[in-house]
C-alpha cells in the first residue's frame, strides 16, 4: 500500500510541476513539486535520512506561512493565486511529514 501510494504521489506531483510552466514564477514552484514528486518515488523503496522529509515539509509550511497574511487580507476566499499556492505547500508539507513519520516508524522496527 505504501508504495502505491508513493507511486500516486510522484505521478500527482510530477503533474503539478509541469502544470507550473505557465505560472509567473515556475522555476521555484516547478522545483518544490519535482523534489516533493522524488520522494514519493523514492521513499517507499529505499530509507532516507530523515532530515529530507522533514526539511522539505518545514520549507513547504513555513513558506505557506509566510503567505497567509496576504491570503487573510484579500478577505474573501476566491481562489487566487495566492489562496492556491497556500494549498499546494500544504499538500506538499503534509506529503512530506507522513514520509517522515512513515521512515521513522521503519527506523523503529529495523532498531
Amino acid at each position: 500500500m505504501v508504495r502505491i501510494c508513493g507511486g500516486l504521489g510522484a505521478l500527482l506531483f510530477a503533474w503539478a510541476a509541469a502544470l507550473q510552466a505557465n505560472d509567473p514564477d515556475p522555476l521555484r514552484w516547478i522545483a518544490l513539486y519535482l523534489v516533493a514528486a522524488a520522494l514519493c518515488a523514492v521513499a517507499p523503496y529505499r530509507a532516507l535520512p530523515l532530515a529530507l522529509p522533514l526539511g522539505l515539509g518545514a520549507l513547504a509550511a513555513i513558506w505557506a506561512a509566510t503567505l497567509v497574511p496576504t491570503v487573510l487580507a484579500e478577505s474573501a476566499w476566491t481562489g487566487t493565486e495566492v489562496e492556491r499556492e497556500v494549498g499546494g505547500l500544504l499538500v506538499v508539507a503534509l506529503a512530506a511529514f507522513t514520509w517522515t513519520w512513515i521512515g521513522r516508524e521503519r527506523k523503529s522496527r529495523s532498531d
